[in-house]
């Protein structure tokens, strides 16, 4: 099963480049783990509602957030997430990490 990455701030370079890389990830995970057929639209909206109605506070707390937990939320999922949905997650994770050119070095499941 792939590792989920735990990306800190150093990771992205850029606060655009965080904000791209999250909404990326939840408009995929919403799509293909929630099978929503209307992910791109529904992200897109929600996106825009954040970015204009959020405290920056908020949106702190929002960006730090998993990705997979903000796609269950806009996909109304209130069940456990399945351990192949999870193994889809992580891999919809790594490969935008790769897609947005962030080093995969070091990143990964941080153990106690």
């Amino acid at each position: 099963m792939p590792e989920p990455l735990i990306m800190t701030s150093d990771s992205f370079g850029s606060i655009e480049a965080q904000r791209l890389w999250f909404w990326r990830v939840v408009q995929q995970t919403l799509g293909t783990v929630f099978q929503e057929a209307e992910a791109p639209s529904i992200v897109r909206d929600y996106r825009r509602e954040v970015d204009r109605k959020a405290s920056g506070l908020e949106q702190i707390a929002l960006y730090h957030s998993s990705p997979l937990s903000v796609a269950a939320d806009l996909a109304g999922w209130s069940d456990e997430i399945p351990d192949g949905a999870l193994e889809t997650y992580f891999s919809i994770q790594q490969e935008a990490a790769r897609e947005f050119g962030f080093s995969m070095e070091g990143l990964g499941r941080q153990t106690e």
